[in-house]
């Protein structure tokens, strides 16, 4: 009977601590309120943490301009006199997004800005048009430019169908490695070919 105690005792222990560690883990995947990082009145950084505290610890920066959240699209962006770039992790920690970057001048145009296209909030371009509004922001892809409102950027990246930047790359490199280790067809042939008598190798063929 005591041996019976002992036994259901030992297990509810091991029950509540099993559900403890379940509340534990759930409480740990949850997201983390982000650090700000105020760079301007206009412009702050929020930064999120993946696994904080770990080896593995991962930061997110998003940027935000006039309160509008950016899309991850833009590998150059310049606001004002304020200029960043978009960079990726190329491991499961480590930092991703957009980040701060030496100045950055754009070219400008003579020409002037098309009335519908200011109406409209952007225009494509990587020169600067006469009579752009000063509170626009420049964004730069492989392709193009754009100068746009900050609360049309998204709009704008969504016309122009702009491709999303990743911001985890860290899974590529296996991928490409593993493409690397299949040995080519000849090369294959060649290695199975070796130590067939010439008799064998006439059947083969």
């Amino acid at each position: 009977m005591k041996n019976t105690c002992k036994l259901l005792i030992l297990f509810l222990a091991c029950f509540l601590l099993s559900v403890e560690s379940a509340a534990a883990q759930r409480t740990a995947d949850l997201p983390s309120e982000p650090e700000i990082i105020r760079i301007s009145d206009e412009v702050q950084v929020l930064r999120f943490y993946g696994a904080k505290g770990t080896r593995s610890e991962s930061r997110h920066h998003y940027l935000e301009i006039e309160g509008k959240r950016i899309p991850d699209v833009f590998s150059k962006l310049v606001y004002k006199d304020l200029s960043f770039t978009f960079a990726s992790r190329h491991y499961l920690w480590g930092d991703d997004g957009y980040f701060r970057s030496g100045d950055s001048p754009i070219p400008h145009s003579p020409s002037p800005a098309p009335t519908e296209q200011l109406e409209k909030g952007w225009y494509e371009g990587r020169k600067k048009l006469v009579g752009t509004p000063e509170n626009w922001v420049y964004g730069e892809w492989k392709d193009g430019g754009i100068f746009a409102a900050p609360e049309k950027l998204s709009e704008a990246a969504d016309s122009l169908k702009l491709p999303i930047l990743p911001r985890d790359t860290s899974g590529i490199p296996l991928i490409l490695d593993a493409e690397d280790t299949k040995p080519a067809k000849g090369k294959k042939d060649e290695e199975n070919n070796e130590g067939l008598s010439e008799d064998a190798l006439k059947k083969k063929k």
